[in-house]
């Protein structure tokens, strides 16, 4: 598909353009959000507790004084960085096992699928409690504990996607003429499922960045005094009836994200399916 194609497709997805314009916004509070935030995001102020939104203060203060907004903005490096951080590992580890269960098959396939089947039948937010709790929670601790439990789900999605594409004209003549088996999936395989990698990697960012906040909601994810949208709200939970700010911001900017990226996934789902472009 020409790129000029895919603007056309996706400029007609009015909410796939709200979620990049959002998106980008996202991005530019992870590079500059250190210079962006008018507070230090971990100062304590204690002559500042527990203040409502005012003009000084927009998101308000916590229990400790710390400006929520300057907070909410900082802890967007860490939602980045774990949202990323395991779509990357994950993708890589899922694509290359996709690619080699899909086009080899046989018992090289039943071992790859079993392990993937095993790794689907356990609770996700157990191993991920598991995992991220024996390591002392972090960052990395994090990103380790999301990737082991979704790195499956890339694997299926990868097999199935070569499977569809194993049996084509194009791979049959490549191996008529003796083609190496890596040429086959470097030059024929892998170009023909990148399309479908790429939508359900926007569509798997959302999913990290909710499932570390709600890690770090539980106390093993990113710890204070570190400023991530996850544990804000943990700190905020407590205050609920009559400080509903300290909570409510960071939820709702939790959410728009969240939202903003699917609508971004769909969009870009739409555009790269040539089953679903019409000139």
């Amino acid at each position: 598909m020409s790129f000029k194609l895919f603007l056309k497709v996706f400029r007609k997805n009015r909410l796939a353009i709200l979620g990049a314009v959002i998106v980008f916004i996202f991005f530019i509070l992870v590079i500059f959000g250190q210079w962006l935030a008018p507070y230090n995001p971990v100062k304590q102020n204690y002559t500042s507790i527990l203040k409502p939104p005012t003009r000084d203060h927009l998101f308000g203060t916590d229990h400790l004084g710390r400006d929520v907004l300057s907070r909410v903005i900082a802890g967007a490096r860490y939602s980045f960085l774990i949202g990323f951080g395991v779509v990357f590992i994950e993708g890589l580890i899922g694509t290359i096992l996709g690619l080699i269960a899909g086009f080899y098959g046989g018992f090289i396939d039943r071992i790859i699928m079993r392990l993937v089947d095993t790794m689907l039948s356990i609770p996700p937010m157990v191993l991920a409690l598991v995992i991220a709790g024996t390591f002392g929670g972090g960052i990395l601790p994090v990103i380790l504990a999301m990737t082991v439990i979704s790195w499956a789900h890339f694997t299926r999605l990868v097999r199935g996607e070569v499977l569809s594409v194993r049996e084509s004209l194009y791979v049959e003549s490549a191996k008529a003429i003796g083609a190496m088996n890596y040429k086959i999936i470097k030059d024929h395989l892998l170009p023909n499922i990148i399309s479908t990698t790429i939508v359900f990697s926007t569509l798997e960012i959302p999913w990290a960045i909710l499932f570390s906040a709600g890690l770090s909601f539980l106390g093993v994810g990113v710890q204070p005094p570190a400023p991530e949208w996850g544990n804000i709200i943990a700190d905020g939970r407590n205050y609920l009836t009559n400080q509903w700010w300290i909570a409510t911001f960071p939820g709702l900017v939790l959410m728009v994200i969240v939202l903003s990226f699917n609508f971004l996934g769909d969009g870009l789902r739409d555009a790269l399916d040539p089953k679903q472009v019409k000139d």
